[in-house]
């Protein structure tokens, strides 16, 4: 096989190597976020992000490359929904802003939310999700005085649902305590999702999530575009060099 021949052949290998390494990801909400709307902070103690409504994309925020917020069809009724996930960063303040209930403490900033929310790839293709830890939100059991005094509840169910080309392809719930626990999805489906859904089954209650790990099998649209472009300009080059 010629030089000439061989260009083509490592284009397409290099590109189709790099689209097939898979990285392991843990989210932990960290790292840095962005949003469609601007979040709303409850003192020092969180920010709250809210999705869209529709026709808008149902993105409360974005970090490590995944979206999360509205992405609950085939759970929840109709297309999307628009739930208001809280980043905490200082749960040590939370009877601040609770009347004087604390919530849980895990050394790191969570997700907090008493609602159903999805998470997607940013730049699309499919994913694995291995694990997450979860824990009700609140150590005394509820929060008697949130919601200006109507109350808020621990949750106590977390279900995971996968899906793939919009069916559902795996499903687990875990019963979840006052204090962080990691849950494995050890589904057979969950080993390859392109959206996943966290929701509550029996009571609605508030639940703080964190350190979920992911392993992505696409890399970003654009660096294989770049990539491939680079390689391409190189064997234009040498051809004409041989010509």
């Amino acid at each position: 096989m010629t030089f000439r021949r061989l260009i083509p052949a490592a284009v397409v290998l290099v590109v189709f190597g790099v689209a097939g390494q898979v990285q392991a990801t843990t989210i932990t909400f960290d790292s840095a976020i962005t949003s469609p709307l601007p979040p709303v902070a409850r003192g020092t103690v969180a920010l709250e992000y809210t999705a869209p409504g529709f026709p808008a994309a149902p993105i409360s925020f974005i970090t490590q490359s995944f979206d999360f917020g509205g992405f609950t069809a085939g759970v929840l009724p109709g297309f999307q929904t628009t739930p208001t996930l809280s980043i905490v960063n200082d749960a040590a303040n939370c009877p601040s802003i609770t009347g004087g209930t604390a919530c849980v403490v895990d050394g790191s900033h969570y997700l907090a939310t008493e609602e159903s929310f999805g998470i997607v790839p940013q730049f699309g293709g499919s994913f694995s999700i291995q694990s997450f830890d979860a824990s009700a939100l609140f150590p005394s059991g509820s929060c008697p005085t949130c919601n200006g005094g109507a109350g808020l509840a621990n949750v106590t169910n977390i279900e995971v649902v996968g899906f793939l080309s919009g069916a559902i392809v795996a499903q687990q719930t875990f019963n979840v305590t006052t204090n962080f626990q990691t849950f494995a999805l050890t589904a057979p489906g969950f080993a390859q999702v392109g959206r996943v859904v966290f929701t509550t089954t029996g009571p609605a209650g508030a639940g703080a999530i964190d350190n979920v790990v992911v392993v992505s099998t696409v890399p970003e649209p654009a660096s294989l575009v770049l990539l491939g472009t680079g390689l391409m300009a190189v064997a234009r080059r040498r051809f004409k060099q041989r010509g």
